[in-house]
């Protein structure tokens, strides 16, 4: 049951929008100055040095050096941590859209072909009269090859 308070916790304090679009902040992920990120999270959204710890998965005497200038952040895995745990889109900080960016509504599943699309593609294919192709050959008009341009 902690765990659970624990995972509550943890997700319940978003960064505000005004906080995401301020320039200073957009300045910081752009140059990935987690000092005034980390700054500017804590006294902004009220999200203490602890808490972004926890949240990004450093320790908190890390993210203390890094707020005081003492330490900087390059490997991408922590980049990517601190992108996921406050919820920073990915943009911000040079990295690809994260999964989380995307509401569920849609995201695309991948499906198996069913036997009726199976049929489909077959009827569409013989749509095409006296057009054949095969993966070793290009387009056969009547038997014979033709160009594609």
């Amino acid at each position: 049951m902690p765990e659970r308070a624990d995972a509550r916790a943890l997700s319940l304090k978003e960064l505000p929008v005004s906080l995401l679009t301020d320039p200073v902040m957009i300045e910081a992920c752009q140059a990935r100055d987690f000092g005034r990120v980390f700054q500017m999270v804590k006294t902004r959204a009220g999200i203490y040095p602890s808490m972004i710890a926890r949240r990004c998965d450093l320790t908190p005497s890390r993210v203390g050096e890094v707020i005081d200038g003492r330490r900087q952040l390059l490997h991408m895995d922590v980049i990517e941590r601190i992108s996921d745990g406050l919820r920073i889109p990915g943009h911000m900080l040079g990295l690809a859209r994260r999964t989380w960016e995307t509401p569920q509504n849609l995201t695309v599943t991948p499906h198996e072909p069913t036997e009726a699309a199976s049929s489909a593609d077959a009827q569409l294919a013989a749509g095409y009269p006296g057009r054949t192709w095969t993966a070793s050959s290009p387009w056969r008009l009547n038997g014979t090859s033709a160009r594609r341009h």
